[in-house]
């Protein structure tokens, strides 16, 4: 078998690779993309041995070689190469999984996020979906691997750098349609997949092929195939409608060498969720706490700042005349509750309107045998507009994203036993967080025009606007890397360098907001502070409100940065 020339021929681009086997009958291919080939041996004599078909996965190391032993042919009879994986993996203790495209594109996944497959691996804890979307608009995963928290995670979009800096989640996603692989990393890892204390995870985009391919999908979910109401209080079925759809496109600019590929991916929503919360009884909006067994409102105005001869409220009564006027205006925008008790009385729906759009282009150009790259760019927009139970006394907010990825990639066989890649990336991500509604109007709060500070009451459901409400964050990450091999026989080295340049914007208080924050605790309207100390959970309840009634916070605080903190 020596000297035999070895053609793989990748079904779906057309791409024709060759090479000769050693003096022991064995070849190697380097640089090879994921798919489906067809492989043919033709020794030196001229004899055809035949073809036959080879799966190649993203196994994620640099070189894949398969070894065969000759046998005796007649001309035109098939070579069968086995590709299975072994029972026994005894190259690596490495814990991973490569998931291909027809595998991501077929399996039923909620809203079609393909990092969800991470979740599939051993030692990872079922995914999170963020109920917040303001602060997540593109509906990541959150899952923690073999005990480590989910910010150990590292994600990559063809092999370059791809977390946020902000929570350590994906900087983008890019859509399932798009993904040619995913490979999944838990355990054990070389040192190539640093900087990752959980998983390691990459996408592979999806390469253009001589002929033109393409595909298009749409999935919707809408009001009258779900269950119905999962709140008894709820008067209707919220409206509810989603739309995922999108396609993509592939082919040739000059066949066998430029190729391309582009894909979109479109998901809207419209309708409106449901939620519970917890708001003041007629009873304590009124200032009438006489119901309360065993509880006593002392005037916050009298006695000392200890709360050492305070005087009591006659029957446990504020009088409107020391409401202070500011809560007063609050209290007026704040709904009323439509269940009976203390605790999760108010129950509705509130507006949830999502639109989010991702594109991706990718060019795959073969300069020669031993020469090839590719240039990739993604691009997602995402505007959600989420409602709050409480109106516009609760925190309306909206998110306005933009996350890009660019990745280049170059790689150069010198020679049969030495490649080497060098790589450049760059990402960006811009999320707007604003209020969202009209607050200056005669719904809103005159004393504030831009929304309500956050305003925490124990026992009731937040008021305003969050801390981390209105910010700007941005994030641009730089991203360089050049990796090299060298195989003589049955040995292989692998060195290489990765420059990371990380750069933050627009970081939030996370106790004052630039709105204003107010914490009401019970100290003030206590006989004493240390009382406190001893309250029920009811108590606590009534005693706070109390404090924000008469406008006595026991905490307060503004955020106000004279410039962008970097």
């Amino acid at each position: 078998m020596d000297g035999a020339t070895v053609t793989l021929t990748n079904t779906a681009s057309g791409q024709v690779y060759t090479t000769t086997t050693d003096s022991a009958g064995a070849f190697s291919f380097s640089n090879l993309i994921p798919g489906t080939y067809r492989a043919s041996v033709r020794l030196k004599s001229g004899l055809q041995l035949g073809e036959s078909s080879v799966e190649i996965s993203p196994s994620g190391t640099s070189q894949i070689q398969v070894t065969f032993n000759a046998v005796a042919a007649a001309p035109g009879g098939p070579l069968e190469l086995d590709g299975r994986s072994p029972t026994l993996q005894t190259d690596s203790a490495e814990v991973s999984r490569s998931y291909d495209s027809q595998f991501i594109r077929s399996i039923p996944l909620l809203d079609r996020q393909n990092h969800e497959l991470i979740t599939l691996m051993p030692g990872v804890t079922p995914p999170v979906l963020s109920s917040d979307r303001v602060n997540d608009p593109q509906r990541t995963r959150s899952f923690n691997v073999n005990g480590l928290p989910s910010y150990a995670n590292l994600y990559n979009q063809d092999g370059a750098y791809d977390n946020e800096p902000y929570n350590a989640r994906p900087l983008r996603t890019e859509p399932s349609e798009a993904v040619q692989a995913l490979e999944a990393r838990t355990s054990n890892y070389n040192a190539e997949y640093g900087l990752s204390g959980g998983s390691w995870a990459s996408t592979l985009t999806r390469p253009g092929t001589n002929a033109i391919h393409g595909s298009i999908f749409e999935f919707n979910t809408n009001s009258f195939f779900r269950a119905g109401r999962s709140l008894a209080a709820s008067q209707s079925t919220p409206r509810f409608n989603t739309n995922q759809f999108g396609g993509t496109a592939g082919g040739a600019i000059i066949p066998d060498k430029v190729f391309w590929f582009v894909s979109y991916e479109g998901y809207l929503q419209r309708g409106r969720d449901e939620a519970v919360a917890t708001v003041p009884t007629a009873a304590f909006r009124s200032g009438n706490f006489s119901q309360l067994a065993g509880a006593t409102i002392y005037n916050p105005f009298s006695g000392g700042p200890t709360g050492a001869n305070r005087i009591p409220y006659p029957g446990n009564t504020i009088p409107a005349a020391q409401f202070n006027g500011t809560s007063q205006q609050i209290l007026a925008s704040l709904p009323s509750p439509n269940l009976p008790g203390f605790s999760n009385n108010l129950a509705g729906s509130v507006p949830l309107l999502d639109d989010d759009h991702r594109m991706d282009g990718k060019i795959d150009h073969r300069f020669s045998e031993k020469s090839t790259g590719f240039f990739r760019y993604g691009f997602t927009q995402t505007s959600i507009d989420q409602g709050s139970l409480l109106g516009l006394a609760g925190s309306p907010s909206n998110a306005e994203l933009r996350a890009m990825s660019a990745v280049g990639s170059f790689t150069h066989i010198f020679s049969k036993n030495f490649l080497g890649e060098f790589r450049m990336g760059y990402d960006r991500y811009r999320n707007q967080i604003s209020p969202w509604g009209d607050f200056s109007g005669a719904n809103g709060v005159a004393a504030f025009p831009n929304g309500l500070p956050s305003i925490s009451i124990p026992g009731f459901s937040s008021i305003g606007f969050p801390a981390y409400i209105p910010r700007k964050e941005i994030d641009n990450i730089y991203d360089g890397a050049t990796n090299w091999m060298y195989r003589t026989g049955v040995h292989s080295l692998k060195f290489g360098i990765g420059i990371r340049s990380l750069q933050s914007n627009g970081f939030a208080n996370p106790f004052f907001s630039s709105l204003g924050s107010f914490t009401f605790g019970s100290g003030a309207t206590l006989g004493s502070t240390s009382a406190a100390a001893n309250l029920n959970p009811g108590l606590l309840q009534a005693n706070a409100w109390a404090g924000f009634l008469t406008g006595m916070p026991t905490q307060g605080g503004v955020a106000s940065f004279l410039g962008t903190p970097s």
